[in-house]
């Protein structure tokens, strides 16, 4: 946020508090397949599935043996149709698996089950996919769009590739699916972040913490309302 609105904000003070994630994402014993990227989140054009399926027809190409399950539900049905006949036309439609809406259960087994997650968005804020898969453990291959590139440590829990590069997003995929042990090392990187962030006891101590310090800097200068809205966004 504060990247975006820059100096519009002008001398607002502001705080960080992130997402909490539910503990069945902690619970996962992640990652898996090594071969098996998954991704998860809805079927909508910002979320440029089809540069993610693009970037699966080069893997095939190249003779990368994976497995690409994409859940999510499909806003529009005309355009979830677009994407499996795009899956067909890189003839990599017996390794891609469109599964639908998933509960949250669900989503947690799918993790588990996974080697990576690939989240291949054109728009995002903070991405609770990516937080979702950092606290199962597993890897995070990435655009580096919005604020991912404060989830995802490039390198060391996961990889960050620019948006729309089907030629970039396939050469992070490949190091993974070619080197397990790197990828389960980033993945173990990964959910120390989260357990660190995410985890619901963090936030609820982080929030707290937050309110403390602007209701006693606003008591100490004398404010009447502690939460004035022209000192502080929290």
């Amino acid at each position: 946020v504060l990247s975006y609105f820059g100096d519009r904000l002008g001398g607002v003070q502001t705080h960080a508090i992130e997402n909490p994630v539910a503990d069945c994402f902690f619970d996962v014993s992640g990652p898996g397949d090594p071969r098996t990227v998954l991704f998860t989140g809805r079927l909508i054009p910002r979320k440029d599935v089809e540069t993610l399926l693009d970037a699966a027809g080069r893997l095939a190409s190249d003779g990368c043996e994976f497995c690409l399950r994409i859940a999510g539900e499909a806003d529009d049905p005309a355009y979830e149709a677009e994407l499996k006949d795009r899956a067909r036309r890189h003839n990599v439609g017996a390794c891609v698996e469109f599964l639908g809406a998933l509960r949250p259960s669900e989503i947690a087994r799918e993790l588990e089950g996974a080697g990576m997650l690939v989240m291949s968005s054109r728009q995002e804020t903070a991405p609770v996919s990516v937080m979702e898969a950092m606290a199962a453990g597993l890897p995070v291959v990435a655009t580096d769009v919005g604020g991912t590139r404060w989830l995802v440590e490039d390198e060391s829990s996961g990889m960050l590739v620019p948006v729309g590069d089907d030629v970039r997003l396939a050469g992070a995929l490949r190091r993974y699916l070619e080197d397990p042990p790197a990828a389960r090392e980033h993945g173990r990187v990964a959910r120390g972040i989260a357990e660190r962030r995410f985890r619901l006891d963090a936030v609820v101590d982080r929030t707290l913490e937050v309110y403390s310090r602007v209701v006693a800097a606003a008591r100490a200068s004398g404010a009447e309302n502690p939460l004035d809205r022209d000192r502080v966004i929290a």
